[in-house]
Formats: structure tokens, C-alpha cells, sequence
């Protein structure tokens, strides 16, 4: 099996982003997701062009284990944190416009 991409999702805006054209499987087959309690929890509904509301529903995603969720209130900011933190990821960083 190839090793994944790490995938670090930091902003609620980038899931509703890959929810809206129901990318999730895609993304989920190519990376290994991480991202904190508090974007799982903001990204699970959304609105279309249209105005519709929608929901993401990542549960059975998290269930899976294809998306693991951290809470990141409960990460204590030191030296050893960020360098283990950091360890973890590429330096790349995507932007959305």
C-alpha cells in the first residue's frame, strides 16, 4: 500500500470546501486527514451557491478512522509540542482564495 499524504485541516472553510463537490472519498483514499475537534464540529453544516443548507456528516469518515479529530484546547504550547506537532506534517501549506 503507497504511503498517504498528510493532510493537516486547520479551518472549518477547507471542509466545507471538499464536502461541497463530495470529494471526501477522493481525498480520504490519497491522504490521512487530521484536523481539530472544534473544525469537525464548526464544518458539519453548510450552505451551497444556492443558498440550500447541507450537512457534511464526516461521522462515518471519523467512525472509519479515515479522519482522526484532536482537540486542540487540550495541546499545551511548548517547545516539545510544537516540535512533535510539527514533526508530523510537510511544510506545505494550501490556500484557499
Amino acid at each position: 500500500m503507497a504511503k498517504k499524504f498528510r493532510l493537516l485541516l486547520l479551518d472549518a472553510k477547507m471542509v466545507v470546501e471538499i464536502s461541497r463537490p463530495g470529494l471526501w472519498d477522493q481525498v480520504v483514499a490519497g491522504c490521512e486527514i487530521q484536523l481539530a475537534q472544534a473544525v469537525l464540529e464548526d464544518s458539519q453544516f453548510f450552505d451551497d451557491d444556492q443558498g440550500e443548507g447541507h450537512d457534511s456528516d464526516l461521522a462515518p469518515y471519523v467512525a472509519a478512522k479515515s479522519i482522526s479529530a484532536f482537540d486542540a484546547q487540550r495541546m499545551r504550547p511548548d517547545a516539545g509540542a510544537v516540535a512533535w506537532f510539527s514533526s508530523r506534517f510537510r511544510p506545505a501549506v494550501l490556500r484557499t482564495a
